[in-house]
């Protein structure tokens, strides 16, 4: 399905602004390209590892990759992981030290003749969470409540997808089964 058939198709009736009134298409994939990234959060990514040489006098390295979730830091030195990859040692001491994470390569941004790169269990999923982005942007309380109640749907729909891939043969997915 390319993108802007997704967004005339099952976003905007949803949302109710099939005139374009409240939210144009460059907005709407904006948050399919957001939506896009969440789903790939929420899968497994792929593990990297990366190795760092830490300067005595220098406080803060970034990792290669998005990471999502450090798994390992070897190294005694105190440290906080920020939100932007930054990883931020206290009092940084001459060492080379080995990160093992999970992370993501690549950011999204599809415009409207794109494929959504989607498996098609997972386009229910994607339209909820899509819509939750939008409502978000309002302010009132009413849209806010809509924002989380597609918040909720997405995790809904997330977990039934991952109840399924829960058999006898383990399932891994990764950033690239979502993303070109």
């Amino acid at each position: 399905m390319v993108l802007s058939v997704f967004i005339s198709t099952k976003v905007r009736p949803t949302l109710q602004d099939v005139a374009k009134v409240r939210w144009s298409d460059p907005e709407i994939e904006s948050y399919v390209n957001d939506g896009l990234l969440r789903l790939a959060e929420d899968a497994l990514f792929k593990r990297y590892r990366q190795t760092i040489n830490v300067v005595e006098g220098t406080s803060d390295y970034t990792t290669t990759y998005t990471a999502f979730e450090i798994e390992s830091i070897g190294t005694t030195q105190n440290y906080t992981l920020d939100d932007d990859n930054t990883i931020h040692f206290t009092d940084p001491t001459d060492e080379e030290v080995e990160i093992v994470y999970y992370g993501a390569t690549a950011t999204v941004s599809l415009s409207t003749d794109d494929e959504v790169p989607v498996p098609s269990d997972l386009i229910q999923a994607l339209k909820y969470i899509t819509l939750s982005f939008c409502y978000e942007k309002e302010d009132s309380t009413e849209n806010f409540q809509k924002s989380m109640l597609f918040e909720g749907k997405y995790d809904q729909a997330w977990r039934r997808r991952s109840g399924r891939l829960q058999g006898s043969e383990p399932v891994e997915l990764y950033k690239s089964d979502f993303l070109n």
